[in-house]
């Protein structure tokens, strides 16, 4: 389970009366009061199971709240109380006006108040909870609506159960709001409440642009975000956890080249035969000598990109380098159980985004390889005198795994960055100027956890 959540929403053309209800929800709704005495441990009732049935049924991404977590894990009244009260006042923007939510996140039981209620923006910005409803209410544009909720424990732990805390971290986040949602840093317009909840205790944030039509959130963004604001909150753990990553990568550094030295001895003196291996580079030599234009993975065919793919896929079946990768991946699954509820399972070592160099020094070394065996002689699978350009090819890729291996391990921990080729960078440009963005207000490269 995801120790942050952090959950992005929108409103555009909603009528102002939902918008002015928005902005009262978030400081003025009335909680929903605990049960008393031990009931909290009896079972849900039939009634609160198919509430939530029917709730999950029309607004899924109500699963990734830590509410549907608990109550998923321990069905218990409680648990059920908890969830449907945090739908409620998560979702209550498609019910009720915006006004009203302004008003219920800044006014409501258990919100910590700054001044006459809960509202806070940029420092020394006094606010006006009335004026925030009138121009949120007035706003033509798309109304950002975040939710960043942890643990009671981490909450406690780490300062989080206080609003001066929270008030600190958003301040310190106008430079990542602007960012990530293309918005201009004297038109942003951000609003927050700090609520204590018991079992969750969570801020709302609402982010808009002054230009009705300034703005955009792609899921790398949320994704970019989220990963920022964990590493902020959790400085400390992530700390012990790259104390103890530097360490293995140390080990991991050293031992990737022995291992890859040693496979590359055995090749070398004939006792690792991988005539498999080399079958399918003499095959991608034959294709590449017939193509056309740029031979960069990129730019190839899907049958040739499938064959380069198939020839990593029988590197990583080596059990040296099998053990190799998991190691890498075992180390990025830490970071990512932070801010992801289910980290992604081991993807096969040629789909890695992380090794996609492997993939072009594959076709660089069978554009190096000579064609004097003719295909035919591969019928057995083995010939009589194995091609020398070949064997030599399958060794230099060897080398090359072993310096990416390497290279992952030597990399400092900081955010990774998702890069857009030109044919994604094109279609999110043409779309941007059709909803009347400027031609140069393109989508940057995206930090994250990598």
């Amino acid at each position: 389970m995801a120790k942050l959540i952090f959950t992005s929403r929108y409103l555009r053309d909603v009528p102002a009366p939902r918008i002015e209800h928005y902005v009262r929800y978030i400081g003025t709704r009335e909680g929903v009061e605990k049960m008393a005495g031990g009931r909290d441990n009896l079972p849900a009732t039939k009634n609160q199971k198919q509430y939530i049935e029917e709730m999950v049924r029309k607004i899924p991404e109500a699963r990734e709240l830590l509410e549907y977590m608990d109550f998923s894990e321990h069905p218990t009244m409680g648990n059920a109380s908890e969830l449907i009260s945090c739908a409620l006042e998560r979702y209550v923007d498609f019910s009720g006006s915006m006004e009203n939510y302004v008003d219920y996140i800044a006014n409501r039981p258990r919100v910590e108040r700054v001044g006459e209620h809960g509202l806070f923006t940029d420092a020394g910005k006094p606010v006006m909870l009335r004026q925030v409803q009138k121009e949120a209410a007035e706003h033509k544009g798309v109304i950002w609506t975040h939710v960043i909720s942890l643990k009671r424990e981490d909450a406690a732990r780490l300062g989080y159960d206080r609003a001066e805390q929270w008030m600190a971290l958003l301040r310190s986040k106008r430079a990542m709001l602007c960012k990530h949602m293309k918005i201009d840093s004297a038109d942003l317009r951000w609003y927050a409440a700090f609520h204590n909840e018991g079992h969750h205790p969570h801020v709302h944030l609402m982010v808009y642009s002054a230009r009705d039509n300034d703005g955009y959130l792609t899921k790398m963004s949320i994704e970019a975000m989220r990963s920022e604001l964990a590493h902020d909150i959790f400085r400390q753990d992530f700390a012990n956890i790259y104390d103890k990553q530097n360490q293995a990568r140390t080990e991991m550094k050293e031992e990737s080249a022995d291992v890859i030295k040693q496979l590359m001895e055995e090749m070398k003196s004939g006792m690792v035969k991988n005539m498999e291996l080399e079958k399918m580079l003499l095959a991608l030599s034959g294709k590449l000598s017939h193509t056309k234009g740029k031979k960069v993975y990129g730019y190839l065919k899907r049958d040739v990109k499938n064959l380069v793919d198939r020839i990593i896929d029988e590197i990583a079946e080596d059990e040296r380098v099998d053990a190799l990768y998991k190691e890498w991946n075992k180390w990025q699954g830490e970071i990512r159980k932070f801010y992801e509820n289910s980290p992604e399972k081991q993807v096969p070592l040629s789909q890695c985004a992380a090794f996609k160099s492997l993939k072009n020094l594959i076709i660089s070394e069978a554009m190096q390889i000579s064609h004097n065996v003719r295909s035919t002689e591969w019928i057995q699978g083995e010939v009589a005198v194995r091609e020398p350009s070949v064997f030599f090819a399958t060794v230099r890729l060897m080398a090359g795994l072993q310096k990416i291996f390497q290279e992952e391990f030597r990399k400092e921990n900081r955010t990774g960055r998702y890069h857009i080729d030109r044919k994604r960078r094109k279609k999110l440009t043409e779309r941007r100027r059709a909803q009347g963005h400027r031609t140069d207000d393109h989508e940057p490269e995206q930090q994250i956890e990598g």
